[in-house]
């Protein structure tokens, strides 16, 4: 498996970078990657839309798209926590 490690050189400063990292609805938007689907309870880890939210949720059910050129993209449902990475 390929190492990336290009360096990014970037004029925001450590808070507005990690605005992007810490904020879930950022990351996945800007990663294209990731879809978060639904919200999920704190106790009963019970799936709701977001728009029935009364507050931001914590905690997700993602969907993971991952591939290369050589097969098929494979998509990964997994839960999503913030500040937590997931486990593919």
């Amino acid at each position: 498996m390929p190492v990336y490690t290009t360096k990014l050189t970037v004029s925001l400063s450590l808070r507005e970078v990690r605005e992007v990292f810490d904020d879930p609805f950022k990351f996945a938007g800007v990663s294209g990657h990731i879809s978060l689907l639904m919200g999920l309870g704190p106790q009963d880890e019970e799936p709701f839309f977001f728009d029935q939210a009364d507050s931001p949720p914590t905690r997700f059910r993602a969907s993971f798209l991952f591939g290369n050129t050589k097969r098929p993209n494979p998509n990964v449902l997994r839960d999503l926590r913030e500040g937590a990475t997931p486990l593919i």
